[in-house]
């Protein structure tokens, strides 16, 4: 039997042709709305002057506190107006999210990160269950309606939970939409398709400040965000289902008639196709009986060794520290000087370089050293920006310079991370390992939005000095991950370990060095 033969459904259909391509493109362009929800508060809900509106019995004689009003003594302001001479109504300004109420705003974007990850651990288990194609479809309905009704919430309450159920749509969307390239991709294009998918994130983040400079107030900017993407419902009826999924499952029959029509929008010749079906369908059944009383791996199965506990624990810092920084600079890149519109185009221009570079950067260097050198460089940047605030007093172009350098090291280290991750845990627990580190990036995000508090209450030099710790621990403990590239990638737990124990000596050389 050559059941080995086939271990992947390109085998029969091919590694990338038109079946594959609408897969692919379906995908990378619904990636565009990721951008949009994820990051446009920043730009719905941006930083605008305002003045406390006096009462018909108080008098506006505080010039040193806009929250304030004198009326016997300073009372709370009831009532605010707002520059309005380029944002005509933004989320601030429709519900007073200013002085005693400005945490809502980053609560808000707190809420939606909160979606995210309720959305890791509930459409990939469920996707694996039903299958892709169901949940791509609720997914998408979910972050249609979810954005209309930000566009029509008539509290702060009711939009704060639309935007969690925005999250929880978004990012069931994109991880299902994920799976279902990789799936069907030939492992020859997988890495670089996974990658690419990020194209349509880089794009929306870059044309998104357009799009808010022609509508100008938040529910105009929304409801252009969410009916756009209607339109590609119409797409998703000409996306198909996983064969591997429906083969792993025991759909034989609707498989065995998707991998066909593949083929034949493909044009790989039918002549054999009978046998490759056949060894094909024997392969999935197989591994179906192998899998029967089975231990499930699970999130305790991380910490049951001390190389894999300590492997583990460096991956979630890292993550975190991608995440928290990543978004802490995206969510509020308005607040570090400059035009609101033009720095958010910037970082979402220097996104396009970062992930090309991502393509190949990993085939020139070793895994360990690109994880050291982007977190070094987010370090460095971060700290060398601080010396600016008090000698330009936080306006200085230098300022925006450093900021976008650490905006291109942790975008780098989004795309270098996932295959460093997927590398060092064993084949057992991948997927529990990588999706445990991706909560402890999303964990990163909730906080990330409260950088604004953090800048108000203290000031923006703080931020930054917190983004050069956090990166220069990272960088440190990086050192103690074993290296992977051009090395077997372990099956086993047991592997796993010994795999670390024999990088130990090269590790040890690697910190030497830099003494």
């Amino acid at each position: 039997m050559k059941i080995e033969k086939i271990p992947h459904i390109s085998e029969v259909i091919g590694t990338w042709g038109r079946w594959q391509q609408n897969i692919f493109f379906f995908c990378m362009s619904t990636s565009v709305f990721s951008a949009f929800h994820n990051l446009g508060l920043t730009l719905m809900a941006p930083t605008v002057d305002f003045q406390c509106v006096p009462s018909a019995t108080s008098s506006f004689d505080n010039k040193t506190d806009k929250c304030l009003q004198h009326k016997e003594g300073y009372d709370s302001c009831v009532e605010f107006e707002y520059d309005k001479s380029f944002f005509q109504d933004t989320v601030v300004s429709e519900w007073d999210l200013v002085c005693d109420r400005a945490w809502m705003v980053s609560t808000t974007q707190s809420f939606y990160m909160v979606g995210m990850i309720l959305s890791s651990l509930v459409c990939g288990q469920m996707s694996d269950k039903y299958g892709r194609l169901p949940i791509l479809w609720a997914s998408i309905l979910f972050e249609i309606f979810a954005g209309i009704s930000c566009a029509l919430s008539f509290s702060i309450y009711q939009y704060m939970i639309s935007r969690l159920i925005l999250g929880i749509g978004a990012y069931g969307r994109y991880l299902t939409g994920f799976m279902l390239v990789l799936e069907t991709t030939g492992t020859k294009h997988r890495s670089k398709m996974g990658i690419l998918c990020r194209f349509g994130w880089a794009l929306g983040y870059f044309i998104l400040p357009g799009i808010v400079w022609i509508c100008r107030d938040f529910r105009s900017t929304q409801w252009a965000c969410s009916l756009s993407e209607v339109v590609f419902l119409l797409w998703l009826w000409k996306i198909p289902e996983s064969p591997r999924w429906q083969l792993v499952n025991g759909s034989i029959d609707k498989a065995d008639k998707e991998l066909r029509r593949a083929a034949e929008v493909n044009n790989i010749p039918l002549i054999g196709i009978e046998e490759k079906l056949k060894e094909l369908k024997e392969h999935f059944e197989q591994e179906q009986k192998n899998q029967k009383g089975k231990h499930k791996p699970n999130f305790l199965d991380l910490w049951k060794t001390s190389k894999l506990r300590q492997n583990t624990l460096i991956l979630c810092l890292t993550w975190f520290t991608t995440g928290f920084v990543y978004y802490g600079l995206s969510l509020n890149i308005g607040d570090f000087g400059g035009d609101l519109l033009v720095n958010f185009a910037i970082a979402g221009l220097l996104e396009f370089p970062s992930f090309a570079l991502s393509l190949y950067i990993m085939e020139i260097f070793d895994r360990r050293t690109v994880q050291v050198l982007i977190m070094f460089g987010a370090g460095v940047g971060s700290l060398i920006a601080v010396p600016f605030y008090f000698f330009f007093e936080g306006t200085s172009t230098f300022i925006v310079i450093l900021i976008m350098v650490v905006k291109f090291c942790v975008s780098l280290s989004y795309y270098t991370i996932y295959i460093f991750s997927a590398e060092i845990y064993p084949t057992s627990i991948r997927q529990v390992g990588v999706g445990s580190n991706s909560v402890a990036s999303r964990v990163g995000s909730i906080v990330a939005p409260f950088v604004r508090e953090l800048s108000l209450h203290t000031h923006p030099s703080v931020t930054l000095i917190t983004f050069f710790l956090l990166s220069t621990a990272n960088t440190i403990s990086i050192f103690f991950l074993p290296e992977t590239k051009n090395t077997e990638i372990p099956d086993t737990i047991d592997e796993a370990e010994e795999f670390s124990v024999e990088t130990t000596k090269t590790r040890r050389l690697s910190i030497a060095s830099l003494g």
